[in-house]
């Protein structure tokens, strides 16, 4: 995320995002948002531990909603599915006459946000693995652009990321699964089949390459 950003944690639960964006000097104004009353004050207890209460500024909103007005050039959205994402960032066209940067970090469903990054005109500039407590999790960050929308996957393995051959053995394995069911269904839709063959085919393709820059 660019330094001094104007950013809106979306979903900040206890505010440790704001409150780490402050204290590193990233942003120079944040806003900490949250659908519930209760995880807003938790945030609130956060930031007045920490002698911030006066810096971070608390909205109580569903996703982006109502917050256009408020100069916000970053929105980091973490910790929820990407289907959610989805419908918070098409609810919210105005991030895109604005140019709005998102981070991002989707506990599932990533094809489903890349689909919506790509269809309203982002396009992944970065990518980053993190693992905790034995699970991968994915982050982005997606710029308003033209040209090419390349994969998460395809940053990674471009960026050489160290954790990318181990993610790519768990999807894999889930894509595998995936294609299994659709065979034992009892009416098999042939062209979803063939579509979780090419996914697969992609993903085991991926892991090839990176036994390259594993060596």
């Amino acid at each position: 995320m660019p330094q001094g950003a104007v950013a809106a944690d979306i979903g900040t639960d206890h505010g440790l995002v704001p409150a780490h964006l402050v204290l590193t000097g990233r942003a120079r104004a944040v806003y900490a948002c949250d659908i519930g009353e209760g995880p807003l004050n938790r945030a609130r207890r956060t930031a007045k531990a920490l002698g911030l209460e006066g810096v971070i500024r608390f909205r109580l909103t569903d996703g982006l909603d109502g917050l256009e007005d408020e100069g916000i050039d970053t929105a980091i959205l973490a910790g929820m599915g990407g289907e959610t994402m989805a419908g918070i960032l098409s609810r919210a066209p105005w991030i895109k006459t604005r140019g709005v940067r998102l981070v991002l970090q989707p506990q599932s469903k990533l094809d489903v946000l890349e689909a919506c990054l790509s269809e309203n005109g982002y396009a992944i500039k970065d990518a980053a693995l993190v693992l905790e407590d034995g699970k991968h999790y994915v982050v982005l960050f997606a710029v308003l652009c033209e040209g090419d929308k390349p994969r998460a996957l395809e940053v990674l393995l471009e960026k050489r990321d160290p954790l990318l051959p181990a993610y790519l053995e768990h999807c894999i394995s889930k894509q595998e699964k995936k294609l299994s069911g659709l065979r034992r269904a009892a009416s098999p839709d042939e062209d979803e089949i063939r579509r979780a063959q090419e996914a697969l085919g992609a993903l085991r393709n991926m892991k090839e390459e990176t036994k390259a820059w594993q060596q």
